[in-house]
Order: structure tokens, then sequence, then C-alpha cells
């Protein structure tokens, strides 16, 4: 039995409910009495729940189901459901405990991240279990749904082009119907750093979404959805490329940048020059450079206690040790 909780990844307390601390479940659960401990297996997921599940990433062949706490446990729905269920694909071993590990330094460099924990199934897998963000708890405990698009759907694109364009191209879009709020852009720009860091190697236009809040008075949206989606892909892909898209626009497949033509990889000074090209100044890439630096303890203490095997530990490790190397370069190689 593991000694961490399976919402936060802190060491469990004395009062524990399902390998997690009470504080953190009873938050996740919405104040119910809900365990993470599901009441059905793996084989009962696909079998029994056909009618609810639904194909997503991880190469288009991970499958979620939607569920609601009903009776305090966990129940598939095909209406209203406020969480995601994800299993790990047999493609994918262990992607769910890589998963909820990603998400959880994902809160740790302070991004907002969708709430996630480890369910797990009667046969003793552990699946990735995420609560909805565009659906939420009013003061009245009535659930509001905010309106919500990806990227993608932004540029008027179906799904097969979600790796066509550039971040840069996106990043044009997202300021477009932002209303040219830099904190947004700043925001979008940190995200890809953090993708780069954790070798997300698949973080395409799907995986960035936008909200505007039922309160909002214009067509504009307010900021981005929390991160989602984020994945210590290398593990899987093994290292193909470093990001998903090109970071610059225009066709130049990231021939511009000095930096990355002359070391093989991205620095930190190639992530200023994208952010200038958006509006963002080279201080907000800096600041979180040297955020991330002083986060490696926490980040590292999290892999630890995460549960994720011992050789993914070892490698998630290695490589964001090695992207921050990277990052710390934030002047221009002279010719």
């Amino acid at each position: 039995m593991s000694e961490f909780c399976r919402v936060s990844l802190k060491p469990l307390r004395t009062k524990s409910v399902s390998g997690a601390n009470s504080a953190q479940l009873k938050s996740f659960v919405d104040g119910s009495k809900a365990s993470l401990d599901l009441p059905f297996s793996r084989k009962d997921f696909f079998e029994n729940g056909r009618k609810y599940v639904e194909g997503i990433s991880i190469s288009g062949v991970q499958q979620k189901l939607s569920l609601i706490i009903k009776e305090d446990a966990f129940k598939p729905t095909d209406v209203g459901g406020r969480y995601i269920l994800k299993p790990s694909p047999e493609a994918f071993p262990n992607a769910a405990e890589n998963e909820h590990t990603a998400m959880k330094i994902s809160n740790v460099l302070g991004f907002r991240t969708a709430d996630c924990a480890l369910a797990k199934f009667t046969d003793g897998e552990y699946a990735y279990i995420c609560k909805r963000f565009d659906r939420e708890l009013n003061e009245k405990n009535i659930v509001i749904q905010h309106h919500q698009e990806d990227l993608l759907q932004c540029m008027n694109l179906v799904s097969e082009s979600k790796y066509i364009l550039s971040y840069e191209e996106a990043g044009r879009t997202l300021l477009e119907v932002t209303r040219n709020n830099l904190l947004v852009a700043s925001d979008y720009v940190n995200r890809i750093i953090f993708a780069y860091l954790i070798g997300n190697d698949d973080l395409h236009l799907k995986n960035f979404s936008v909200i505007r809040f039922e309160s909002s008075k214009t067509h504009y949206y307010d900021k981005l959805a929390p991160n989602y989606d984020c994945l210590f892909c290398e593990e899987y892909t093994g290292g193909q490329g470093y990001l998903a898209l090109d970071l610059l626009a225009n066709g130049e497949d990231d021939s511009l940048l000095i930096n990355y033509q002359y070391y093989g990889y991205y620095t930190g000074y190639d992530f200023i020059v994208f952010a200038e090209r958006l509006g963002v100044v080279s201080k907000i890439v800096e600041a979180f450079i040297k955020l991330i630096g002083k986060k490696i303890p926490m980040i590292e203490s999290l892999i630890k206690n995460s549960f994720m095997p011992d050789t993914m530990k070892d490698n998630s490790t290695e490589l964001i040790k090695n992207r921050f190397r990277a990052l710390q370069i934030l002047t221009e190689h002279a010719s």
C-alpha cells in the first residue's frame, strides 16, 4: 500500500480514505462520501460502459468514461457527468499514473490545473480521474456550465488539423478571441515551456481551450481553461520531437531561432524570441524559468511520491533536469 495521497501525492495522514487524505478527497468529491475505489473493474469499464465510452487522445486510442456521483459512489452516465475517467491504454502502460504526476507538477508551477486524482478499479489497476472544469457547482450547489472552445475550434479547423499550424499562429488567434489579453498570452507561452520541460511532445491545438464565464458580457473569451492532458509523453514516443508544433509562424520551421539551430534543442532564449513575437515581454519567460528552478526540489519530490514505476520516475526526473539546464540558456549564441 502506498504511503502517499492519490489526490495530492502528499504523505498520507492517519485519517485517510481509500488512499487519500480526507480533506483533499472531500474537496475532490464535492463534499460527498464517494471513494476513489471504483465499484467496477477495468473489464466492466470496457464491456458494460460502452454506451458511455468515447475515444480521446494519446494517438486517438485512449478512452474515457463520463461519471457522476450518485448514492456516494462514482457511476457511469451519459448526461451531466462531472468527472472523466481514463484508464491506461494497453499501448501506454501507467499512463494514468504518468498524467496524474504531470498534472500535480502543473499545479506546483502555478498553473490553473484541472482537479484530478487516481481512482482504482476493483482489480487493483489505477485510472486517471479528472473533474470537469466547464461545469462547476455554484454557491447553491447547482451545476453551471461555461462556454468553452479549443483553439482548433476557434480557428474553424477540423480535428485532423491539430498539428498543422505553429504555436505562434495559434497564439495570434488566442489574442484575437481574448481581446489582446497579454495575461492570457503569457499563460499560453508558459504552458508551452512547461510542455517542453516535461517532454510533453503531444501538446497540439486541441489541448488548449478558452472559457467564457456565464457572467461575461462580451463575446470575447475570459481566459485559458485550466491545464489538462499533461503527460511525460517522451516515455512513450521515445523523444521523436521536442514539441508537437513549431514555435514560429510563416513556414519558417524555427529557422530564425539561432540557439535552436546551434544547439539542436530549444533553450530559454528561443522561448523569449517566441514570446516577444506574441507581445509577451522577456521578463515573463525569465521569471517563469526562475520559478521552475525554485520548484525543482518540490517537483522531484512529487515524482518520487508518485505511483509511476521506478524506471518512469527516474526517466522523468532526468528529463526535467536536462530540459531545465537548456531553459537556463537565456542569451543568444554568438555566431
